[in-house]
């Protein structure tokens, strides 16, 4: 692990504002430092409405990024600082849906007409510390450094080795947007950096 990046993920609890686990109606598991706020209801209510499965999809505030990921009829969020890059709170997710299954069986809890989230209360446990606590240990992201043309400035990219693990074609096109700009970064089966590329943004 790099110098950066394990700077990066030391800490990483303190980084992270909240995470939900939730189906489409009710909230399972909920882990936050914070009291519960009237914004973080409304996009909790405006993520449910999204049922694209397997996607993941990132909504950046003036104070903060949210990742999420719906997959076999749960929703999993995170909110971090705005330090955090998307593909470290994609991690983290990925890590959150692997160690949920693996904790509950959910096919016989889910099966239940009500489900209350006191029988995933333990989860917090696992979360602090199997996965925000230890995320260092479970080699999860590799750490590029890039060099933009456009703004003269190096930058460190975090990237989830299974982004590039999993892909059946190369390089792998990795959008980074920063400053206003974006940049697409090619990137090879060995992680390494092949090309960048300017790119104009709209939406």
């Amino acid at each position: 692990m790099s110098v950066v990046l394990e700077r990066m993920a030391e800490n990483l609890i303190n980084k992270i504002n909240y995470i939900n686990i939730s189906n489409d109606k009710h909230t399972l598991f909920e882990w936050t430092k914070f009291r519960t706020s009237q914004s973080y209801i409304l996009d909790l209510n405006q993520i449910r409405k999204n049922e694209v499965e397997n996607v993941y999809f990132h909504i950046e505030k003036s104070d903060m990024k949210i990742a999420y990921i719906r997959k076999e009829n749960l929703i999993y969020l995170v909110s971090a600082q705005k330090i955090l890059q998307y593909q470290i709170l994609e991690a983290i997710l990925d890590q959150i849906n692997s160690k949920f299954h693996e904790t509950f069986d959910l096919d016989v809890i889910m099966s239940y007409s009500s489900v209350s989230s006191s029988a995933f209360k333990h989860f917090k446990h696992v979360i602090e510390n199997d996965i925000l606590n230890d995320f260092h240990k479970h080699d999860l992201i590799k750490d590029l450094l890039v060099y933009c043309k456009t703004c003269k400035k190096s930058f460190h990219l975090f990237i989830k080795k299974n982004e590039i693990e999993h892909q059946k074609t190369f390089p792998v096109p990795i959008v980074y947007r920063h400053e206003g700009h974006a940049l697409i970064c090619f990137i090879d089966k060995n992680f390494v950096l092949r090309g960048t590329k300017f790119v104009r943004i709209t939406g």
